[in-house]
């Protein structure tokens, strides 16, 4: 962990590796575990192709190759991603040392046998045909190649994935702690991850690309948004570690956003009932749903919408926009003088600068810059030392405001500080967003 912190990954992987196969099998869950984290999520492609072979245990190369392939997948290049696929399975598929290692590792992170050639030669052939779409789409520039592109992505949540999990990637990261980072120090790299695995993410780009292409005839762009609405239900419904990258507010206001503007702009689509059933679920009104079963009384959401209508009924009843949640935080820098962030190199510029103007008084606000907001909280002048601005969390109410809860604690009663005036002060980072920020301090 130590050799990881400090960027060393080749000094990392060995020692994860060593640690996984010692005879007494202690440590063998969680160097399993963090070996497959550290190559799918901590370390990006470029981090990846510089590492020296020669420096790596022999019985790695495989899984650093096989990882290569996927991180080529997630940026959607589709044939150097089957090229690597198609040689990684050529050199390893009959190598047995490497199924024997892979066979143990499975059987630490899997709760039940795990065929790893089957998922990644199903992920080859999903490959190639994606590289067919992708390589008539560039040819033809037709939209509705395009639209397959995105429904092949959509239809496949394991598209992304890399197999050397062996299934057991949501596991590990509840029994690995990663997911109970979210309540405090997030690992930022779990928020590119997410972007990147999710496969809705990916085909939300194609299916707006395809609504907004001009050449779009009137029925595909119908489509094509409906299916934006789609993939954001998809987000949102992923699991806790989507929140890393899409605050659940923020993805519900996409979906009733999405499927609002679908009937405004296509009120006459087939697919309208589907808007009305998901508007209904989403927002809880059953206007919606009376509407749906009035114009459509005899549509395939029909049934499902008279259901959703008799548990409304209930006193108990909630929507699902109605359910939050903790929202990943990163915590950055805090202490008594902002000064030092002068040579936090990993803090951007613009952040520094506003943070270092805000920090000298009482202060508590946010900055928008690339795929994060930053969230400084500051105590104003202070008579002495001890005194520390602490997040209590960071809180997605589901109803489309985020609330970051802090405390200012004073120096403890007899403790020795320093008489001098302090500013304290903490900056953190949560995933970008469009939804609201709300700061209250506990007492």
């Amino acid at each position: 962990r130590c050799y990881e912190i400090q960027g060393r990954w080749a000094d990392a992987l060995n020692a994860l590796h060593q640690a996984f196969f010692l005879p007494d099998g202690d440590m063998r869950y969680h160097a399993g575990g963090r070996l497959v984290y550290v190559l799918d999520v901590r370390m990006n492609l470029s981090q990846l192709r510089e590492l020296p072979s020669g420096s790596l245990e022999p019985s790695l190369r495989p899984l650093v190759e096989y990882t290569l392939a996927v991180k080529e997948l997630r940026r959607d290049n589709f044939p150097e991603a089957a090229a690597r696929l198609e040689s990684f399975i050529a050199a390893y598929k009959g190598n047995e040392q490497f199924n024997a290692a892979l066979a143990r590792l499975s059987s630490i992170l899997a709760p039940r046998t795990y065929d790893f050639w089957t998922g990644v030669t199903g992920q080859l052939a999903r490959v190639r045909e994606l590289a067919n779409l992708q390589e008539k789409w560039e040819k033809t520039r037709n939209p509705a190649v395009l639209y397959d592109l995105a429904a092949a992505v959509y239809h496949n949540q394991m598209l992304y994935y890399n197999h050397l999990w062996c299934g057991g990637r949501q596991g590990y990261n509840w029994l690995g702690y990663i997911n109970a980072t979210g309540y405090g120090h997030a690992p930022a790299e779990m928020a590119a991850f997410a972007r990147e695995m999710i496969n809705y993410n990916h085909g939300l780009r194609y299916f707006q690309q395809v609504y907004r292409d001009p050449a779009s005839p009137d029925a595909l762009k119908a489509k094509a948004l409906y299916s934006s609405g789609l993939c954001y239900v998809g987000l949102d419904r992923w699991g806790s570690d989507a929140h890393f990258a899409f605050p659940p507010s923020e993805i519900r206001e996409k979906v009733v956003g999405t499927y609002r503007h679908f009937l405004e702009e296509f009120p006459d689509s087939p697919l309208a009932d589907g808007a009305l059933l998901a508007l209904g679920a989403y927002t809880g009104d059953p206007a919606y749903l009376h509407r749906l079963l009035k114009e459509y009384p005899q549509g395939e959401m029909a049934a499902r919408a008279r259901s959703l209508l008799k548990e409304m009924e209930s006193p108990y009843y909630e929507s699902v926009r109605l359910a939050g949640g903790p929202v990943p935080y990163d915590v950055l820098s805090a202490g008594d003088r902002i000064d030092a962030l002068a040579d936090a190199a990993t803090i951007p510029q613009e952040v520094r600068k506003w943070a270092a103007a805000n920090a000298d008084h009482p202060f508590a606000g946010c900055k928008a810059l690339g795929e994060w907001r930053y969230i400084l909280v500051a105590a104003g002048p202070k008579p002495s030392a001890g005194y520390r601005v602490e997040i209590v969390n960071v809180e997605d109410d589901g109803r489309g405001t985020i609330t970051v809860r802090y405390r200012i604690v004073n120096p403890a009663p007899g403790e020795v500080v320093a008489t001098v005036i302090t500013c304290p002060y903490i900056l953190a980072r949560i995933p970008a967003g469009n939804i609201p920020l709300e700061f209250e301090q506990a007492r």
